[in-house]
């Protein structure tokens, strides 16, 4: 039987990165909305929801959103069409001017 039960134990941990990988939407550059294969989805404003950016080598690599006490961080490198992820995040930081934290790496 314990046989059976590795190979089940070894899909689930490789496969866990595929099933929570998380979508990143954003609604007319002023909502976002983070939703996983299972589970619920999180949405909120990005000026409210924003509040640090990672800067590694003077260019921004991600940012960071606490959406419903939960937190994320969205590496738009990481995702299909990344770079108009990352074209409204930066769009919206020179619009809006948030107070935020910065990580420099």
């Amino acid at each position: 039987m314990l046989i059976s039960i590795l190979p089940l134990i070894s899909v689930v941990i490789f496969a866990r990165p595929l099933i929570f990988f998380p979508h990143v939407t954003i609604d007319n550059g002023k909502r976002i909305t983070i939703r996983y294969w299972v589970g619920k989805g999180y949405s909120a404003n990005i000026s409210k929801a924003l509040f640090e950016i990672v800067i590694k080598n003077e260019r921004i690599r991600s940012y960071r959103f606490r959406i419903q006490n939960k937190y994320f961080q969205v590496s738009p490198a990481g995702y299909i069409r990344g770079d108009e992820l990352a074209e409204i995040l930066e769009l919206f930081i020179l619009k809006k001017k948030p107070i935020l934290s910065v990580v420099a790496l």
